[in-house]
């Protein structure tokens, strides 16, 4: 059996990326408690995003990095303060939402 995992150079196919100065290629924040993150609960998280860039030969805390550990308000804040710094975001809803 062919394997499901899809490599970033199938999705960039030129080798030649001149890359953005700090930019992060795979960001990932986690939606759910500050304090939760501090007591460990979510170290889970790391571990599969580690194995993420481990299987596109990708450098974890370099170019697969965690962005936020909070709100929505605070991921989404970060992205506004910085514009083009993330191609792409994976995001862990480890609760459930509460609008504002």
């Amino acid at each position: 059996m062919e394997s499901m995992v899809t490599r970033v150079g199938e999705i960039w196919p030129n080798k030649n990326i001149v890359p953005i100065p700090d930019e992060v290629l795979i960001g990932y924040s986690i939606l759910g408690s500050y304090e939760a993150s501090r007591e460990g609960n979510y170290t889970w998280i790391d571990e599969i995003m580690g194995y993420v860039a481990e299987e596109q030969n990708l450098e974890f805390r370099e170019d697969v990095r965690k962005l936020t550990v909070g709100t929505v308000d605070k991921y989404l804040g970060y992205i506004e303060a910085n514009p083009n710094k993330t191609r792409f975001t994976v995001l862990w809803c480890t609760e459930e939402y509460q609008p504002v």
